[in-house]
């Protein structure tokens, strides 16, 4: 058994109680991994609301951290190994996998599972005995977890672990709508709505694509100055509800080619916004989660889709971002406005909920 100090969640909406769990050893296809560094996302604060099937459940799920043990069947990775982690755990062989669209493979990202592993079981346990899941198959708010090997990819050496912490989730999200969605293009005007973490990588990855102006849409200030030192070509305040005019007046009255909705919470007034800042035949894109509504009358040969994690396939586009990240067209260590320890989970989610953060680290140390 391999034990390890974990951050469980016992009841919806409630504290997260650090317990000593254990988990069981790997078997074939799995690896057991010390977490070093794991941030604290959105979809944490979702979940932390929401429960889900089974509780207890060890949550997190961005992070990265080195490979302790191999299963018997695991012949591409070795102790010591430095990874980051995916929730997406693609497969390589199935029909989505083999036309490019592992983000869309048929073993699926366990969002709204039950904690349980791809072989259907549970691989912690409490110390009163109870089976314990692991939030996305993953459960990151662990000094160590038994995970699939698919869960991992493999990041160099020299990558700090924060950087690839980072990419394993929220970066990439960000990144990838603009880039692998939206499609932006030299040239373009694009609209950043949210610029937390998700939102500042979004902006990055549109000035990086060279779009013509970036403009960053927040109501929190600091966040929309960081926004603008990351290289957004403008600010607009989104506490006033006819922000999408000030965004049209910025591009000569046209509207945005693109529009990327890095908010943590998507309504129905936000959906119909963004569509307003969009210029005819232009793209709109939800990233964040949320059941918003809205009419089609009026919208034109406007496009609007939704994107889970970039639409990025895992194990190729973190290498990809973070050798971006290293060659200096990134900033990551920025968007880290605090480090907490494990014992510091439950102050780190409030921090972000009262959006104090941009991005909390829990650091486990190398």
């Amino acid at each position: 058994m391999i034990e390890s100090r974990a951050a469980l969640l016992r009841e919806p909406g409630q504290p997260l109680s650090i317990e000593t769990v254990a988990y069981a050893e790997p078997t074939a296809r799995e690896v057991a991994v010390r977490v070093v560094a794991t941030a604290v996302c959105h979809t944490d604060l979702h979940a932390v609301a929401n429960g889900g099937p089974h509780l207890p459940m060890i949550m997190g799920h961005e992070a990265a951290g080195v490979v302790e043990k191999v299963g018997s069947a695991v012949t591409d990775l070795a102790e010591g190994q430095h990874v980051a982690l995916s929730f997406v755990p693609s497969c390589g062989s199935c029909w989505a996998c083999l036309r490019g669209l592992q983000i869309e493979c048929v073993r699926g990202p366990g969002i709204g599972g039950n904690g349980t592993a791809l072989d259907g079981s549970f691989k912690a346990r409490s110390a009163a005995g109870e089976d314990v899941g692991q939030m996305v198959r993953l459960g990151t708010f662990s000094e160590r977890i038994v995970v699939h090997r698919d869960s991992c990819v493999p990041v160099p050496e020299a990558v700090d672990m924060i950087a690839a912490c980072l990419m394993s989730c929220g970066f990439l999200t960000g990144a990838g709508s603009v880039l692998n969605v939206a499609k932006t293009q030299p040239g373009d005007n694009v609209v950043i709505a949210g610029t937390g973490g998700v939102g500042l990588a979004a902006v990055q990855a549109a000035a990086l694509a060279g779009a013509a102006r970036v403009i960053a849409v927040d109501v929190n200030p600091d966040k929309l100055a960081m926004a603008k030192a990351l290289g957004a070509t403008d600010a607009v305040d989104a506490s006033d509800s006819d922000w999408p005019d000030r965004v049209k007046e910025l591009i000569g009255g046209r509207g945005a080619d693109q529009a990327v909705s890095c908010v943590g919470t998507i309504t129905d007034e936000h959906l119909a916004q963004l569509m307003a800042c969009v210029r005819g035949a232009g793209t709109a894109v939800l990233v964040g989660g949320g059941r918003a509504s809205i009419s089609f009358a009026g919208l034109g040969r406007k496009t609007l889709t939704r994107t889970l994690y970039g639409s990025l396939n895992p194990k190729a586009d973190q290498i990809r971002m973070l050798e971006l990240y290293r060659a200096g067209k990134f900033k990551i260590h920025e968007l880290v406005s605090k480090r907490y320890d494990l014992d510091g989970i439950n102050e780190a989610l409030a921090d972000l909920r009262s959006g104090a953060n941009i991005r909390g680290v829990i650091w486990m140390g190398n």
